[in-house]
Protein backbone atom coordinates (compact mmCIF):
# COMPACT_ATOMS: atom_id res chain seq x y z
CA UNK A 1 0.00 0.00 0.00
CA UNK A 2 1.25 3.71 -0.75
CA UNK A 3 2.71 4.95 2.12
CA UNK A 4 0.32 8.01 2.58
CA UNK A 5 -2.20 5.66 2.72
CA UNK A 6 -0.52 4.25 5.44
CA UNK A 7 0.21 7.33 6.77
CA UNK A 8 -3.83 8.01 6.65
CA UNK A 9 -5.00 4.90 8.04
CA UNK A 10 -2.78 5.61 10.98
CA UNK A 11 -3.92 8.92 11.66
CA UNK A 12 -7.81 8.10 11.51
CA UNK A 13 -6.99 5.58 14.01
CA UNK A 14 -5.55 8.10 16.05
CA UNK A 15 -8.24 10.53 15.79
CA UNK A 16 -10.67 8.22 16.23
CA UNK A 17 -9.45 7.22 19.87
CA UNK A 18 -9.08 10.82 20.54
CA UNK A 19 -12.93 11.08 20.10
CA UNK A 20 -13.85 7.58 22.12
CA UNK A 21 -11.41 9.06 25.04
CA UNK A 22 -14.15 9.55 28.36
CA UNK A 23 -11.50 12.71 29.14
CA UNK A 24 -12.22 14.56 25.71
CA UNK A 25 -14.71 17.20 25.70
CA UNK A 26 -17.83 17.57 23.42
CA UNK A 27 -15.85 19.78 21.13
CA UNK A 28 -12.62 18.32 21.07
CA UNK A 29 -14.65 15.28 20.01
CA UNK A 30 -16.29 16.30 17.25
CA UNK A 31 -13.47 18.35 16.30
CA UNK A 32 -11.33 14.59 16.38
CA UNK A 33 -14.83 12.98 13.89
CA UNK A 34 -14.73 15.48 11.70
CA UNK A 35 -10.73 15.77 11.29
CA UNK A 36 -10.69 12.00 10.69
CA UNK A 37 -13.39 12.83 7.78
CA UNK A 38 -11.70 15.55 6.00
CA UNK A 39 -8.33 13.20 5.92
CA UNK A 40 -9.81 10.34 3.94
CA UNK A 41 -11.66 12.90 1.36
CA UNK A 42 -9.14 14.84 0.87
CA UNK A 43 -7.02 12.26 -0.20
CA UNK A 44 -9.66 10.00 -2.04
CA UNK A 45 -8.19 7.51 -3.50
CA UNK A 46 -7.90 7.12 -7.43
CA UNK A 47 -8.12 4.48 -9.37
CA UNK A 48 -4.79 3.98 -10.61
CA UNK A 49 -3.47 4.01 -6.63
CA UNK A 50 -6.33 1.16 -6.13
CA UNK A 51 -5.34 -1.40 -8.78
CA UNK A 52 -1.50 -0.67 -7.80
CA UNK A 53 -3.00 -1.75 -3.38
CA UNK A 54 -4.50 -4.64 -4.68
CA UNK A 55 -5.98 -7.42 -2.63
CA UNK A 56 -3.50 -6.72 0.26
CA UNK A 57 -5.01 -3.26 0.94
CA UNK A 58 -8.32 -4.71 1.47
CA UNK A 59 -9.99 -5.95 4.88
CA UNK A 60 -12.86 -6.93 6.69
CA UNK A 61 -13.61 -4.96 10.09
CA UNK A 62 -16.43 -5.18 12.59
CA UNK A 63 -17.98 -2.12 15.16
CA UNK A 64 -19.79 -3.32 18.47
CA UNK A 65 -18.21 -6.63 18.61
CA UNK A 66 -20.11 -8.64 21.26
CA UNK A 67 -23.76 -7.49 21.10
CA UNK A 68 -26.52 -9.93 20.59
CA UNK A 69 -28.56 -7.46 18.34
CA UNK A 70 -27.62 -4.62 16.05
CA UNK A 71 -27.59 -1.16 17.90
CA UNK A 72 -31.43 -0.06 16.17
CA UNK A 73 -29.71 2.73 15.06
CA UNK A 74 -27.47 1.15 12.59
CA UNK A 75 -30.38 -1.49 11.81
CA UNK A 76 -31.38 1.85 10.04
CA UNK A 77 -28.34 3.77 9.11
CA UNK A 78 -25.72 0.97 8.01
CA UNK A 79 -26.87 1.05 3.90
CA UNK A 80 -25.91 5.43 4.02
CA UNK A 81 -22.19 4.17 6.02
CA UNK A 82 -21.91 1.68 3.51
CA UNK A 83 -22.69 3.84 0.40
CA UNK A 84 -20.62 6.63 1.16
CA UNK A 85 -17.63 4.91 2.35
CA UNK A 86 -18.05 2.59 -0.99
CA UNK A 87 -18.08 -0.59 1.79
CA UNK A 88 -20.16 -3.66 1.74
CA UNK A 89 -22.08 -3.83 5.09
CA UNK A 90 -24.01 -6.73 6.91
CA UNK A 91 -25.30 -7.69 10.12
CA UNK A 92 -23.16 -10.34 11.99
CA UNK A 93 -25.33 -11.68 14.93
CA UNK A 94 -25.40 -8.40 16.02
CA UNK A 95 -22.04 -6.77 14.68
CA UNK A 96 -22.36 -4.48 12.07
CA UNK A 97 -19.11 -6.06 9.60
CA UNK A 98 -17.94 -4.20 6.95
CA UNK A 99 -15.83 -5.38 3.54
CA UNK A 100 -13.49 -3.01 1.48
CA UNK A 101 -10.39 -0.96 1.16
CA UNK A 102 -8.85 -0.92 4.84
CA UNK A 103 -8.85 2.97 5.00
CA UNK A 104 -12.74 2.95 3.70
CA UNK A 105 -13.48 -0.03 6.57
CA UNK A 106 -11.91 2.38 9.17
CA UNK A 107 -13.88 5.35 7.91
CA UNK A 108 -17.20 2.72 8.30
CA UNK A 109 -16.46 1.78 11.82
CA UNK A 110 -15.36 5.65 12.52
CA UNK A 111 -19.13 6.54 11.28
CA UNK A 112 -20.80 3.94 12.98
CA UNK A 113 -19.17 4.68 16.20
CA UNK A 114 -20.34 8.19 16.23
CA UNK A 115 -23.85 7.69 14.57
CA UNK A 116 -24.41 5.39 17.61
CA UNK A 117 -23.26 7.45 20.26
CA UNK A 118 -24.75 10.92 18.72
CA UNK A 119 -27.78 9.32 18.81
CA UNK A 120 -27.19 7.98 22.86
CA UNK A 121 -26.65 11.63 23.46
CA UNK A 122 -29.60 12.77 21.87
CA UNK A 123 -32.18 10.33 22.99
CA UNK A 124 -30.91 11.14 26.78
CA UNK A 125 -32.01 14.07 25.93
CA UNK A 126 -35.21 13.86 24.72
CA UNK A 127 -35.90 11.79 27.38
CA UNK A 128 -35.39 13.63 30.17
CA UNK A 129 -38.49 16.09 28.47
CA UNK A 130 -40.53 13.40 27.51
CA UNK A 131 -40.75 10.84 30.03
CA UNK A 132 -43.44 8.61 28.15
CA UNK A 133 -40.81 8.70 25.42
CA UNK A 134 -40.32 4.75 23.30
CA UNK A 135 -36.54 4.52 22.68
CA UNK A 136 -37.16 1.85 19.79
CA UNK A 137 -38.88 4.70 17.72
CA UNK A 138 -37.10 7.46 18.40
CA UNK A 139 -33.78 5.43 17.50
CA UNK A 140 -35.24 4.05 14.19
CA UNK A 141 -36.15 7.79 13.51
CA UNK A 142 -32.86 8.87 14.27
CA UNK A 143 -30.96 6.50 11.85
CA UNK A 144 -33.03 6.66 9.00
CA UNK A 145 -32.46 10.32 8.40
CA UNK A 146 -28.79 9.66 9.20
CA UNK A 147 -28.45 7.01 6.29
CA UNK A 148 -31.00 9.62 3.63
CA UNK A 149 -28.04 11.93 4.56
CA UNK A 150 -25.43 9.75 3.62
CA UNK A 151 -26.69 8.35 0.87
CA UNK A 152 -26.98 12.27 -0.39
CA UNK A 153 -23.61 13.01 0.28
CA UNK A 154 -22.29 9.84 -1.25
CA UNK A 155 -24.24 11.26 -4.82
CA UNK A 156 -22.92 14.71 -3.99
CA UNK A 157 -19.11 12.61 -3.48
CA UNK A 158 -19.44 10.80 -6.58
CA UNK A 159 -20.48 14.13 -8.73
CA UNK A 160 -17.63 15.59 -7.66
CA UNK A 161 -15.11 13.15 -8.65
CA UNK A 162 -16.21 12.60 -12.37
CA UNK A 163 -15.60 9.20 -12.51
CA UNK A 164 -16.88 7.84 -9.69
CA UNK A 165 -18.95 5.08 -11.30
CA UNK A 166 -15.69 3.55 -12.75
CA UNK A 167 -14.32 3.51 -9.46
CA UNK A 168 -17.38 2.02 -7.31
CA UNK A 169 -17.73 -0.75 -8.98
CA UNK A 170 -13.78 -1.65 -9.08
CA UNK A 171 -14.00 -1.41 -5.86
CA UNK A 172 -17.19 -3.64 -5.47
CA UNK A 173 -15.70 -6.09 -7.76
CA UNK A 174 -12.27 -6.20 -5.04
CA UNK A 175 -15.00 -6.65 -2.44
CA UNK A 176 -16.18 -9.43 -3.87
CA UNK A 177 -13.22 -10.90 -4.64
CA UNK A 178 -12.01 -10.50 -0.59
CA UNK A 179 -15.41 -12.23 0.52
CA UNK A 180 -15.13 -15.30 -2.20
CA UNK A 181 -11.50 -15.60 -0.63
CA UNK A 182 -12.48 -15.29 3.07
CA UNK A 183 -15.51 -17.76 2.21
CA UNK A 184 -18.47 -15.25 3.42
CA UNK A 185 -21.57 -15.82 2.82
CA UNK A 186 -23.84 -12.94 2.68
CA UNK A 187 -27.41 -13.89 4.15
CA UNK A 188 -29.87 -11.70 2.31
CA UNK A 189 -31.78 -9.39 5.36
CA UNK A 190 -35.66 -10.20 5.94
CA UNK A 191 -37.50 -7.39 5.63
CA UNK A 192 -39.50 -6.85 8.92
CA UNK A 193 -42.27 -4.54 9.75
CA UNK A 194 -41.62 -2.51 13.08
CA UNK A 195 -44.60 -0.58 14.69
CA UNK A 196 -43.55 2.93 15.90
CA UNK A 197 -44.73 5.64 17.77
CA UNK A 198 -44.98 8.77 15.15
CA UNK A 199 -44.26 11.44 17.26
CA UNK A 200 -40.88 9.59 18.63
CA UNK A 201 -40.10 8.79 15.81
CA UNK A 202 -40.66 12.17 14.04
CA UNK A 203 -38.32 13.17 17.35
CA UNK A 204 -35.75 11.10 16.30
CA UNK A 205 -35.89 11.90 12.90
CA UNK A 206 -35.28 15.39 14.08
CA UNK A 207 -32.45 14.56 16.22
CA UNK A 208 -30.57 12.87 13.09
CA UNK A 209 -30.98 16.12 10.60
CA UNK A 210 -29.08 18.17 13.21
CA UNK A 211 -26.23 15.87 13.40
CA UNK A 212 -22.68 17.50 11.55
CA UNK A 213 -21.82 15.48 9.07
CA UNK A 214 -20.19 18.15 7.32
CA UNK A 215 -16.85 16.94 5.17
CA UNK A 216 -15.21 17.00 2.07
CA UNK A 217 -17.07 16.06 -1.06
CA UNK A 218 -13.88 16.98 -3.78
CA UNK A 219 -10.44 16.67 -4.08
CA UNK A 220 -10.09 20.40 -3.56
CA UNK A 221 -9.54 21.24 0.38
CA UNK A 222 -12.96 23.64 1.57
CA UNK A 223 -15.07 22.21 -1.10
CA UNK A 224 -17.82 20.37 1.87
CA UNK A 225 -21.17 18.93 1.54
CA UNK A 226 -23.28 20.13 4.96
CA UNK A 227 -26.43 18.95 4.78
CA UNK A 228 -28.93 20.69 7.85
Amino acid sequence: MPKNRNQIIELIRNLRAKAQNAASSESETIAASQAAARLLMQHDITEAELAQIGREGMKIGGFDEGRKLLHPILKRAWFGISKLTETKAWNDQGTLRFAGLESDVEMAVYLAEMIQSAGERSWKTYRQSCRRAHRLSYMLGFGTTISNRLKEMADQRNDARGTGTALVVQKAAMIDELLSETSTVLVPRRKTKTRVCTDDYKAGGNAGSKVNLGRPVGRQAGATARIA
